[in-house]
């Protein structure tokens, strides 16, 4: 659904899965993303906290978390990351 820009179905996919496998950290990071396309930033970033709790070390996930910050215009929190 992701990648054809379906993105509120794809939440609903990754939070199925997430059901079945609540500490699956990469269902968390695509429904991350999934939610930022839709500009549900707070949701967004849940669920990038979420990853980057279970896996510090994820590089990727922090460019995702400043990309969702510099989109709310929280410049500096962006550049934290």
């Amino acid at each position: 659904h992701f990648l054809r820009g379906q993105y509120a179905l794809a939440v609903a996919a990754y939070s199925a899965q997430l059901a079945r496998q609540p500490n699956n950290l990469n269902a968390y990071h695509n429904r991350g993303a999934a939610y930022h396309q839709l500009h549900q930033y707070d949701a967004a970033l849940a669920d990038y906290e979420r990853v980057i709790a279970g896996d510090p070390a994820r590089v990727k996930i922090y460019l995702d978390r400043a990309e969702v910050q510099a989109d709310r215009k929280a410049y500096d929190l962006a550049l934290a990351d």
